[in-house]
């Protein structure tokens, strides 16, 4: 999918997937070890943490070296009590009976991923970042997606994405927490008039934001590919709905904002199979290393193919 714009700035573009999305890891890495630095990240749900942890100038063995050290308990705060279960299933079976307390709008709060988050990138704001990165999240009550990026490039983003909403202020933290809030799974992020969620509703793989902060080559890696199977429990079968209402918008705009796609072929996780990440990392820088001659070839064309603007598959 090479458009011919020969080197130049190199954006890539994390998608969002779970756990497997830590395989970014091992394509930031194996792109390290190449002797490539992206100009430009932008990310997406799990993408997005990998995204922000790079705007705050992170390098991938730092990235790998958090990732290895994961607990379920720093991640995962149960949102559910049998008084909200009783109310979901009230809801359900259309019954009249009114909870004390408003029904959960996700079964995790969220609340510790945030704070994890803010740890790791000091509670730094869009405002202070220097970096071209951008986060994607979709705003329910608008239908709109919402495009989290620095000030400097507020107004090249809503030229590029007219119809996002653009939010340059406030917390990075905010910013991958609204992003990773898996519809069901997480609670929504509320942020003044918006009610955010994961932005794989309106863009999984964010090309196109790459390409709206300037990338004249877009490198997207999509980690929602895999073989399906019979779901493990209510999180499982959660995360495989959401993954197939998003794959055809997401194939299509990598069709259309792309350059190369690099799919790792991921081990089948779960959200909570935090012994596996060793197998995603593995599996993106995997994935970089066998598309590294594409990738040169796109940041480094021969006079012919420039010219040519021959495809690559």
């Amino acid at each position: 999918m090479n458009r011919g714009h020969g080197s130049g700035l190199l954006g890539v573009a994390l998608g969002g997937g779970g756990l497997r999305g830590l395989a970014h890891v091992g394509v930031m890495r194996a792109l390290q070890e190449a002797g490539y630095s992206p100009d430009i990240v932008t990310g997406t749900s799990s993408g997005a943490i990998l995204a922000a942890l790079w705007a705050c100038g992170w390098s991938p063995a730092q990235m790998e070296d958090v990732a290895r050290r994961l607990r379920s308990a720093e991640l995962y705060d149960s949102n559910l009590t049998w008084g909200s279960a009783l109310a979901v299933l009230a809801q359900v079976l259309g019954l009249r009976w009114r909870p004390r307390r408003p029904v959960p709008q996700g079964m995790l709060q969220g609340q510790k991923l945030e704070r994890l988050i803010g740890l790791w990138t000091r509670g730094i704001r869009l405002e202070q970042l220097e970096r071209p990165v951008a986060i994607m999240a979709a705003d329910v009550r608008s239908g709109r997606a919402a495009v989290f990026c620095p000030p400097a490039y507020r107004e090249r983003v809503e030229r590029a994405m007219p119809g996002a909403i653009v939010l340059d202020k406030g917390s990075l933290a905010a910013a991958v927490r609204a992003s990773t809030a898996i519809p069901g799974i997480f609670e929504p992020k509320r942020l003044g008039p918006y009610l955010l969620v994961d932005g794989a509703v309106k863009d999984k793989v964010p090309a196109e934001a790459a390409r709206a902060l300037g990338a004249q080559v877009v490198l997207a890696v999509d980690v929602s590919v895999r073989q399906r199977r019979e779901p493990a429990g209510l999180l499982d079968f959660l995360g495989q709905a959401f993954d197939l209402m998003a794959r055809d918008l997401a194939a299509f705009k990598l069709e259309r904002f792309a350059d190369l796609v690099v799919q790792p072929d991921l081990p089948d996780v779960e959200l909570t199979d935090l012994h596996r990440v060793p197998e995603c990392i593995e599996a993106g820088a995997r994935a970089l290393r066998e598309a590294l001659k594409d990738l040169q070839r796109l940041l480094h064309p021969a006079p012919a193919d420039a010219a040519s603007g021959e495809a690559l598959t």
